[in-house]
């Protein structure tokens, strides 16, 4: 894509635009490519076209500016996200935080920006669809979670995070994490029974963590605390099941106000 072949005003610029576009690697590079982009749509009334553009995205072909600003603003989007697990997987939580809510910054707007697709072929984008983005930010509220829950041990990120998991994989199956849910679920089980003073309560969470995994400490700490519980506190194991958030819409609402 040469900018400078489309706009006829400030060449400099459209060849800036078109480097930009061509070497993006990371979040900070396309998020320059992207502002860059916002300035020159701001500048196109009344500009002279030398031609009509063409961008792709997915497969999928478009003269609209505003197509390219969403397929760059996902483009930032999901470097952060890739880099935000790079930082986590080196422990560098503060780093993952603040990845976390750029990307939900970033993606919040969108959602009342997709009036201009009426071309069916565009319209049907996955990342055009309003359910797909909602399932998008749940999916990086869910990540925060996990990363607030390494930082701190607090265990109702844990359950927040659960809850924001599934729901990301309800609205939005086809590129469900349920791998990360049994995750969020496992560990909100292992810690109520790490917690709590209350016997029937710790084994019984303490099986259901154990039957969602196969780690070995949850299964030893398990295998001791039944042990416990059969020589001196006689506590029935009854079933668990996943927690569910009482108070949905003013969750939802809080992530759509996040950061």
């Amino acid at each position: 894509m040469l900018f400078e072949n489309v706009i006829r005003a400030d060449t400099a610029r459209s060849i800036r635009l078109s480097e930009l576009r061509r070497n993006c690697c990371d979040s900070n590079s396309s998020q320059t490519y992207l502002d860059l982009l916002k300035e020159t749509v701001d500048d196109l009334p009344g500009c002279t076209l030398l031609q009509q553009p063409l961008f792709e995205w997915n497969g999928f072909t478009s003269a609209c500016w505003k197509f390219e600003l969403h397929r760059a603003t996902h483009q930032v989007c999901d470097y952060l996200l890739q880099e935000s697990n790079d930082a986590y997987g080196d422990g560098a939580h503060g780093i993952v935080g603040k990845k976390l809510k750029r990307a939900a910054k970033l993606i919040k707007p969108l959602f009342g920006d997709l009036s201009w697709a009426h071309v069916p072929d565009v319209r049907s984008l996955r990342e055009l669809q309003p359910e797909f983005l909602f399932a998008k930010i749940l999916y990086i509220q869910s990540l925060f979670c996990q990363n607030a829950y390494n930082e701190t041990n607090q265990v109702n990120f844990t359950k927040v995070g659960y809850n924001c998991m599934e729901l990301s994989n309800k609205i939005w199956s086809s590129g469900a994490d349920f791998d990360l849910e049994r995750q969020f679920l496992t560990n909100y089980y292992y810690n109520v029974a790490k917690t709590t003073d209350d016997y029937q309560q710790k084994v019984s969470y303490a099986v259901a963590a154990r039957d969602l995994t196969g780690d070995k400490n949850i299964a030893d700490d398990c295998a001791v605390w039944i042990a416990e519980n059969d020589q001196a506190h006689f506590q029935e194991i009854v079933p668990i099941t996943p927690p569910l958030q009482s108070d949905l819409p003013s969750v939802l609402s809080r992530l759509l106000s996040i950061v």
